[in-house]
């Protein structure tokens, strides 16, 4: 291969090419810092402040239930420690994208040995829209590109290192090994970038010698050995997650041009700008490839030989030969993507490991257009920041791609630090809504936990049990904030939390349902009333707290009959008073906290219904407890003992 480039022995020189890496570096920075809060915390950002703020068996666990590997979030994890603010939580991926430079930089030096290549792929990196969009978006993509790069790097040394008998050679292959598996560990998708960067490798090293082909595929197997136990782990879920997805409804593309073209649309990320960044990079590889019509032959030439012929450095196919990196990388990684496509679905996002790559070759087009005349870089250059103005400058920090829409991320905190108390405790059926309310969080307010039942997860209400229950009998008051109220997955749960605690209070917000249900501690009474109410409902038993609890809590079970059908459309209403009339806890409801009105009731059914009260205020006289009926429809009570209501007992002091 190649003699390696070196700076050493001419430090002036060696400052004055980082001076400007840095310089670089800066720039992007300064690109992905500006408007860094605008827009609002988008949904997946929420996820991943939720997801990173578990505790670490936690966040491995939940992980291999959704569908992403759990590296991204581990690292994540201490930077949550710093603090929640939208800008502090969104400045980690800025960090790490911006780490993405001086990588790109030292891979492109690796790879063609060409510092004005190099620093033009620095520049692509630090400005490449999608690479700017995804560093202010708090997700792992930004990590994954990392971790391709250096793994690109070390393979690069490794071969580097091969045709020169380097001893530094095996430390190149660990390195591969590790950046490969952390890449595996941080983003499924990365998978395809591998095998390309594999296949190259296997491909240029059959020109060394069979034991270095041997020692790559030896990496690789190694490679994979250390994944299979989070694959044996995750497998399950994964499975479960791939089976759930509905390919018809989520893949943009309908036929396989579109696919095509989607593809190479997210790829270069021309969004906002119609088809003209796509053409604009189209025609500045195909004006480098004009310019190198030679090298292109030699290039399927060397693909048929399988490299069986060893060059010198300078021959005129190594450049040719080079190229295929990145043209495996992307050509394994879009086909990756678009046959995931098929069973789960297709979005830009799952092409950012091959962002890097197209930037390598674009660099490459752009320099080999300013051999001839440095001019034709210039206008290559100029092409492409018109082409990609549009996108750069409204469309990466406006974020349209996340998923979003019109909402508050503050809403569900509003509304929880109005109601709830700081001993409460919060439960999310979704870890979106989960992490906004962790980043307004105050330490005075309720902790949180999660029943997850909405899409990606949905846990299974064996594992949610438990946990739900060991938090009832830690805390007095539970809340739990339900994605989409009881819409599929979560009917199921509120069903078992209304027939196992006692509901106290259900309020809606914009799209989410917000119920709380009280934990009584206090012992047990229980009455026989058997009366019936107008004849048509029979209040066979009821069982409440013998006294209120310390936050003023009390339970009430409630076993009803229905004597009759069809009955009228019947409230329960209980209420606790003191002697002196004044009403300290009030509770209006359909049966069993509105999942059974009356009107679904069969002659002779029985129906147990709980309640949760809470005081309002205190006495010094005995406080009573009774139930009403009435008819929605006329408003009038159903009799019970010639009277309106129905006192059940006196609650001890």
């Amino acid at each position: 291969m190649r003699a390696r480039s070196s700076f050493t022995g001419h430090w002036p020189l060696v400052i004055g090419h980082w001076s400007l890496v840095i310089l670089i570096c800066l720039l992007a920075l300064a690109l992905r810092v500006h408007r860094l809060t605008e827009p609002l915390m988008r949904w997946d950002e929420g996820w991943s402040v939720a997801h990173a703020s578990r505790s670490w068996p936690e966040v491995v666990r939940i992980s291999s239930w959704e569908v992403h590997p759990p590296l991204f979030y581990l690292l994540f994890k201490p930077w949550l420690a710093l603090g929640c603010s939208v800008f502090l939580v969104r400045f980690f991926p800025v960090l790490v994208g911006t780490l993405a430079i001086p990588l790109t930089f030292r891979v492109a030096m690796c790879w063609m040995g060409q510092r004005r290549l190099a620093w033009l792929a620095a520049g692509l990196a630090a400005v490449a829209p999608a690479l700017v969009y995804y560093a202010q978006v708090v997700r792992m993509y930004p990590l994954v590109v990392c971790w391709v790069l250096l793994a690109t790097w070390a393979l690069l040394r490794w071969l580097d290192q091969g045709a020169k008998a380097d001893r530094g050679r095996p430390w190149a292959l660990v390195g591969l090994v590790v950046a490969g598996l952390a890449a595996l560990y941080t983003f499924y998708y990365t998978a395809w970038a591998l095998v390309g960067l594999y296949g190259y490798g296997l491909l240029v090293a059959r020109r060394n010698a069979r034991r270095s082909v041997r020692q790559l595929l030896v990496a690789g197997a190694v490679t994979v050995a250390l994944y299979v136990p989070w694959l044996v782990y995750a497998g399950a879920g994964m499975l479960a997650r791939v089976a759930e997805a509905r390919p018809g409804a989520t893949v943009m593309p309908v036929t396989l041009w579109d696919l095509l073209v989607s593809t190479w649309m997210a790829l270069i990320f021309g969004f906002g700008s119609g088809n003209w960044a796509a053409l604009a990079v189209l025609a500045v590889l195909l004006a480098a490839s004009g310019c190198c019509v030679p090298c292109g032959c030699e290039l399927s030439a060397l693909v048929r030989r399988n490299y069986s012929s060893a060059r010198s450095d300078r021959a005129p196919g190594d450049e040719a030969r080079r190229l295929l990196l990145p043209v495996l990388v992307i050509l394994t990684t879009a086909g990756g993507v678009i046959l995931g496509s098929g069973a789960y679905f297709f979005a830009p996002r799952l092409l950012t490991p091959a962002v890097p790559f197209l930037v390598l070759l674009v660099a490459w087009a752009l320099d080999r257009l300013g051999r001839p005349r440095k001019g034709f870089l210039v206008g290559g250059l100029a092409v492409l920041c018109v082409a990609f103005w549009p996108t750069s400058t409204r469309f990466v920090y406006e974020k349209s791609l996340e998923v979003s829409g019109d909402f508050d991320p503050h809403e569900h905190y509003t509304m929880l630090n109005a109601w709830a108390e700081s001993d409460d405790f919060v439960f999310f059926n979704e870890l979106a809504l989960a992490g906004w309310y962790e980043m307004a969080r105050a330490p005075e307010d309720p902790a949180w936990g999660y029943a997850l039942r909405w899409t990606p997860i949905i846990e299974p209400m064996d594992n949610i049990r438990p946990r739900v229950e060991q938090a009832a009998a830690d805390h007095t008051r539970l809340w739990f904030i339900l994605y989409q109220g009881t819409f599929g997955p979560g009917g199921e749960l509120k069903m078992w939390l209304d027939q196992t605690l006692y509901p106290h209070s259900m309020n809606w917000g914009s799209d989410a349902l917000l119920l709380s249900y009280l934990a009584p501690k206090a012992s047990w009474l229980e009455v026989t009333p058997d009366l019936d109410f107008d004849g048509a409902i029979r209040l066979e038993s009821a069982r409440y707290s013998a006294q209120a609890g310390p936050a003023g809590e009390v339970g009430v079970l409630l076993r009803w009959q229905a004597l009759q059908n069809p009955l009228p459309d019947c409230r329960v209403v209980l209420q606790i008073w003191d002697e002196t009339g004044v009403v300290l806890a009030h509770r209006d409801v359909r049966p069993v906290n509105e999942e059974r009105p009356t009107l679904t009731w069969a002659a002779g059914e029985g129906v147990e219904d709980r309640h949760g009260l809470l005081l309002t205020g205190q006495s010094e006289t005995p406080l009573h407890l009774a139930v009403f009926l009435y008819d929605v429809d006329t408003g009038e009570a159903l009799t019970v003992a010639d009277g309106p209501f129905l006192e059940l007992g006196v609650l001890h002091r």
